[in-house]
């Protein structure tokens, strides 16, 4: 089977760019499968993350032409791509794609198409154009995967007419159990993210005011760069926090941070998955979050593992931190049982899950 993924750009650094690369690469395991990426991109960006020797990686068009007349153009050099490899399976790894692809409904009707929803459908259900196409997917596609049940049914209850094989497979970790013993001792909290409004570091700030007060000898690690790292910065010195929340920036070595914390917490107010809460949990972290759509429902359960906080109330967040720092059996136990749902994300068991479509439809 030849099966293409088609990507906007695998310049980026980002986790759809991070996901296509560890599914391709673990489809290409099976020998018989060939695996293409196809990304609509100029031809001077290389590919973020390395490809299996064994993934063909193509540039559809680096050519600049009036908007609709580009548009034509590509829809054709698709049809033309897939024509040339005998492409059987195309996954659309971005919704709005589809601008290329449902055209190839009509040119070429039998190729199987699926698209690939990596955020939260609610992220942006208010965008016009996003949800002409993703309602054009839901009845012309041959599949559509979202990363949790929850967004499945939304999509069920927002759209009326789905043809398409709708179902969830969640996003591949490549973390695997930590073998490192948890350090019940550790003063540090921990977080990862882009520093951007969305993952919600200012609310983090915020709950830290409450969480220093009573434990002045714990500190709050953040790892990530972004937009607002000036801003985030700026609110931790007016609130004289230099001394507990640090800045990290960006690291290679995230295994070290996870292995020299104490808990890990994700203040995000939107999260489609929450990829790392999986990794804090592969290194025996007890896990706090807001319980935003949809992702940290699926990973932490609450009062086990870890804490589902109400959206956006940092207090009752703050509570829930200092619950932990005060309590090591509980701390222990959220520990102990972090790691138990860990393995259902490993490559091997997430392409298995793929496998099985791409035989079905």
């Amino acid at each position: 089977m030849n099966i293409c993924f088609f990507t906007g750009n695998m310049g980026n650094s980002g986790g759809t760019e991070k996901m296509t690369q560890l599914l391709s690469s673990e489809l290409c395991k099976n020998k018989d499968h060939n695996i293409y990426i196809l990304t609509k991109s100029n031809k001077n960006i290389k590919p973020y993350f390395t490809l299996d020797e064994d993934v063909k990686y193509s540039i559809l068009d680096n050519g600049k032409y009036i908007k609709i007349f580009s548009l034509i153009k590509d829809v054709f050099l698709l049809k033309k791509y897939i024509k040339k490899n005998k492409i059987d399976v195309l996954i659309n790894v971005d919704v709005s794609l589809g601008v290329f692809t449902l055209p190839l409904k009509i040119l070429y009707p039998k190729l199987k198409q699926i698209y690939w929803e990596h955020f939260c459908v609610l992220y942006n259900i208010n965008n016009k154009r996003t949800n002409n196409l993703r309602k054009k997917a839901l009845k012309c596609g041959d599949a559509y995967v979202v990363l949790t049940p929850q967004d499945a049914n939304e999509l069920k209850c927002t759209y009326k007419k789905i043809n398409a094989k709708l179902l969830n497979i969640p996003n591949i970790s490549t973390y695997q159990k930590s073998d490192m013993t948890y350090k019940l001792d550790s003063k540090t909290i921990v977080s990862v993210g882009n520093l951007i409004k969305v993952k919600g570091f200012d609310l983090a700030v915020d709950a830290a005011v409450k969480v220093f007060a009573k434990h002045p000898d714990w500190c709050w690690h953040i790892y990530g760069a972004g937009s607002d790292f000036d801003e985030f910065k700026q609110m931790v010195k007016d609130l004289s926090l230099d001394n507990n929340i640090k800045f990290m920036g960006r690291t290679n070595d995230l295994t070290k941070a996870y292995s020299e914390a104490s808990l890990y917490v994700l203040p995000s107010r939107s999260e489609g998955f929450g990829l790392v809460l999986i990794e804090a949990q592969a290194h025996h972290l007890p896990t706090i979050a807001f319980d935003v759509p949809f992702g940290p429902r699926n990973v932490i359960t609450d009062g086990v593992n870890g804490f589902l906080i109400e959206p956006f109330d940092t207090n009752q967040m703050a509570d829930s931190i200092c619950r932990l720092i005060e309590d090591n059996n509980l701390r222990r136990t959220f520990s102990d049982n972090a790691t138990k749902d860990v393995n259902k994300y490993q490559a091997d068991v997430v392409a298995e899950e793929w496998v099985k479509l791409l035989q079905d439809i």
